[in-house]
């Protein structure tokens, strides 16, 4: 089995559970939160269509293959028209709503996220920002979160988006001014034309980086420049890193999450149950990245139908850290699946990533099934679940409880 295929190595996150209890850990509504942001992002959507169907699939279809298969020519064709077309028209719509995936598990873990809805004034950074995914994206998640909690003051977002290319700057500003039109947002926009590594970052409520740090992890030098440069604005502000659901892009993620707690001064809010180094790393094969459902826009299934594509979920790996090095103890040991159901003659395994910082294979015997265990072989990967007693064998004991649940951090 190819590392790809290896079930027991790559983290997709359905979000069953946590989706169910999000009312009870936010005060959101899953179903209203995520109707009012999709209809954000499909008005963003409408108001970039320009292209014919068929146009703008080949177009998509090109630019996907320069990211999965033929990322040398990427630089040599970030310019072309097609593509900008591609990544307005398209995958701006698809890649939006990884930002609200994202930013809803991170709200229900730290207060440093959780607060944003409630603001009157945000102050965001959005570090090479493109067409405006990113930002639209958050748009559209805080849209949600304060529909589903009632939220109906008048707010203003001081945006302050860094995009070197300035044909990408200017689609940029169109689809961030239909978010903010549509939401009902006051927009104080700011766009610089230069590159994000010669910014300084100011304070800020959050800082957003989507897709554009894996061509800056490539070797040690370079890799210990870029995780300085993310070390000062994870000290400086609440982050949130995006990075495509690849293995080589997802490790180097995930090595970046190890550098930045070594510098110290941050912590990880997510995906991460805790603080210790990464235990995936250890094995070549594995790594740890997102797969979600989600509910494509209208245009993105048409163009989905027209290239084949018929995997509708949100496929991306996620760093979430915030200021401050201590964070709330908690003695409980919690656990994510991070693999499907493993059958074998007599039992049940799968692979978690405890928040002790271990990994570990659990098993469950069929003979000891019973009322109390049985979310062990329910839970969805991604689920994060608490077994009490834990055990020391690995082996889930007949009486064990095996109950849902997910770390809060409370930090102000």
């Amino acid at each position: 089995m190819s590392d790809s295929e290896d079930r027991a190595s790559v983290f997709e996150t359905e979000g069953r559970w946590f989706e169910s209890n999000r009312v009870r850990l936010t005060g959101h509504s899953p179903d209203s939160a995520r109707s009012v942001a999709r209809e954000c992002i499909a008005a963003v959507e409408r108001a970039l269509a320009a292209s014919a169907d068929t146009e703008l699939a080949k177009a998509v279809t090109r630019l996907s293959d320069l990211y999965t298969s033929e990322r040398g020519k990427l630089t040599r064709e970030q310019a072309s028209v097609s593509h900008l077309v591609a990544k307005s028209e398209y995958f701006l719509a698809s890649d939006a709503p990884k930002i609200g995936l994202a930013l809803t598990e991170c709200a229900a873990r730290s207060a440093a996220f959780a607060r944003l809805s409630a603001l009157d004034t945000i102050r965001v950074t959005d570090l090479g920002a493109g067409v405006g995914a990113t930002s639209v994206g958050f748009m559209a998640w805080l849209a949600g979160a304060r529909a589903a909690s009632g939220l109906t003051n008048r707010i203003r977002i001081e945006l302050h988006a860094i995009e070197l290319g300035e044909p990408a700057a200017r689609a940029f500003e169109r689809s961030v001014q239909a978010a903010a039109e549509h939401c009902g947002f006051d927009l104080a926009l700011r766009i610089e034309a230069k590159d994000f590594r010669s910014v300084t970052v100011e304070a800020r409520d959050l800082i957003l980086c989507q897709t554009a740090l894996n061509e800056l992890l490539i070797g040690d030098t370079h890799s210990r420049e870029t995780a300085a440069m993310v070390a000062r604005w994870a000290t400086a502000a609440p982050l949130l890193v995006i990075e495509p659901a690849l293995k080589t892009t997802t490790r180097a993620l995930m090595m970046l999450r190890d550098a930045l707690l070594a510098l110290g001064g941050m912590h990880v809010v997510a995906p991460c149950l805790h603080q210790q180094r990464c235990p995936m790393l250890a094995r070549e094969g594995d790594w740890c990245h997102e797969a979600r459902r989600i509910e494509p826009t209208p245009r993105v299934l048409t163009i989905d139908k027209l290239v084949g594509r018929r995997d509708e979920r949100a496929l991306f790996a996620f760093l979430a850290c915030a200021p401050a090095a201590v964070i709330a103890s908690d003695a409980r040991v919690t656990m994510r699946i991070v693999t499907d159901t493993l059958g074998s003659r007599g039992k049940t395994e799968r692979l978690v990533c405890r928040s002790d910082g271990d990994m570990r294979m659990m098993r469950l015997l069929d003979r000891e099934v019973s009322e109390s265990n049985a979310l062990f072989l329910k839970a969805k990967r991604g689920d994060t679940l608490e077994i009490t007693p834990i055990p020391d064998n690995d082996r889930i004991a007949v009486l064990a409880t095996v109950q849902a649940n997910i770390s809060q951090i409370s930090l102000p």
